[in-house]
């Protein structure tokens, strides 16, 4: 029967691609027995979820086929079919147990979009580089070592995902990526980046989270349309002073490397609103990054400052500040001038006495400090009118102030691991009666 309908098609000439507008509004199949009975008009043919291990050769009939979604089965091999269909312009293959891409796959001229990711593809053809049309390529978390050069050869990529792969080098072929607006790398094993990248001149996005980074180009200040940059997790020592060519960068996270300085260019990335150096090796800070008045996020948990640097308290946008696990000892009056501060989290420092400069910070909604060594906080806090979260556990509070009562909006109080003394431990029950955790009940 199938044999008998192919010869009926078979003849069948391509029709002219339909534009995105006419193409939303042709029906999807969702059985291919369904999409032979009438090849011609099927434009789009979702197989996922169909547990299919096998794709039947007879794909080949549709030949107007623009959108093909075979994703979330298991399907190990495809057949050179696929490379038949000219008017295919989506190819979703992710979620199957492929190890390579269609054969000849480069005759789809009109391809736009290929995802297929999450499968065990080892290598890319040869070839790839001819779908000249092609503006999202998708190949994360696969098994790919190593890229053809022909990766640069496409006119039109705006977004290329290699993360999860075995990459342990770029080609310098990648800098011929013009258009490339989003890439990401994360999750490889690359130990250097191409001079080349710095060529990316249409770059918006750039994750190379989890990688074996030592340093960066200094051509990647070039970046110039740069907005999101994550480095998490490499092992970058310093970072090149030519990052201050990044100006429109909004987001910054570079946790989890061997920083032990920060470059004073990064105080003139006048529109960064999110830095993130949590887990370095940072003992101070440049005075330069008093001139970032848009930052809002920063994040310096696990790293080694012993004061708190003076740069941060000119930073009048600030929304959220994380000094978790340094070696501070105190605060300065100045913290009182950040009056945008809304997360304040001080925890596992060496705090004796917290500054009643804080009592200034009305916005605040969350204040932690536990883990420190304080004997008493000041009754200023009781000024926090907005504070929803208050973590004092882990010090050596005896009393707390009477003045803590007036946090009407506060919901978790945490105070366990004090030295509360009986009497004061019941007055604090009376105060809060509703508030307190199980651990402070069973007076830990």
């Amino acid at each position: 029967m199938i044999l008998l309908l192919l010869l009926n098609v078979v003849s069948l000439q391509a029709q002219a691609l339909l534009d995105s507008a006419s193409l939303a509004k042709q029906p999807t199949f969702y059985t291919l027995k369904e999409a032979l009975k009438q090849p011609e008009k099927v434009y789009k043919l979702n197989l996922s979820f169909k547990k299919l291990t096998v794709l039947p050769p007879e794909i080949g009939v549709l030949r107007n086929l623009q959108m093909l979604d075979v994703s979330n089965n298991q399907l190990s091999a495809l057949p050179t079919e696929i490379s038949t269909l000219p008017n295919l312009q989506t190819l979703i293959l992710n979620n199957n147990q492929l190890t390579s891409l269609p054969l000849h796959i480069d005759n789809c001229v009109y391809l736009q979009t290929l995802n297929a990711g999450y499968n065990r593809i080892r290598e890319l053809p040869p070839d790839i580089g001819k779908l000249h049309n092609i503006n999202v390529l998708k190949l994360h978390y696969n098994q790919i070592t190593a890229l053809p050069q022909s990766i640069g050869s496409f006119p039109n990529l705006t977004v290329l995902d290699l993360s999860g792969n075995r990459l342990g080098a770029l080609p310098n072929e990648i800098g011929n990526l013009l258009t490339l607006q989003s890439l990401n790398l994360s999750y490889n094993q690359l130990t250097m980046l191409p001079p080349e990248m710095g060529n990316l001149a249409n770059l918006v996005s750039l994750h190379i989270v989890n990688n074996r980074l030592s340093s960066l180009p200094h051509t990647i200040g070039k970046l110039s349309k740069l907005e999101v940059l994550d480095l998490t997790n490499n092992r970058l020592s310093t970072l090149p002073e030519e990052i201050h060519g990044w100006q429109r960068l909004v987001k910054l996270e570079l946790s989890s490397n061997k920083l032990k300085s920060v470059p004073p260019a990064v105080g003139f990335l006048p529109n960064l609103q999110v830095l993130v150096l949590s887990y370095n090796q940072l003992t101070v800070l440049p005075t330069e990054l008093s001139n970032l008045s848009a930052l809002k996020t920063l994040a310096l948990s696990s790293n080694q400052l012993t004061v708190f640097p003076d740069a941060l308290t000119r930073l009048s946008a600030l929304v959220h500040l994380d000094l978790n696990n340094n070696k501070l000892k105190s605060l300065p009056d100045e913290i009182g001038l950040l009056t945008n501060l809304q997360d304040l989290n001080m925890s596992d420092n060496l705090l004796s006495s917290v500054n009643t400069a804080l009592g200034k910070l009305t916005e605040l909604r969350i204040l932690v400090l536990a883990g420190n060594q304080l004997t008493n906080v000041p009754e200023e806090l009781g000024n926090l009118d907005n504070l929803k979260l208050l973590l004092l556990n882990r010090n050596q509070l005896t009393q707390l102030p009477q003045e803590l009562q007036k946090l009407s909006q506060l919901q978790t109080l945490e105070l366990s691991y004090n030295k509360f003394p009986s009497k004061e431990r019941e007055r604090i029950l009376s105060l809060f009666p509703n508030l307190l955790s199980q651990d402070f009940l069973d007076n830990r």
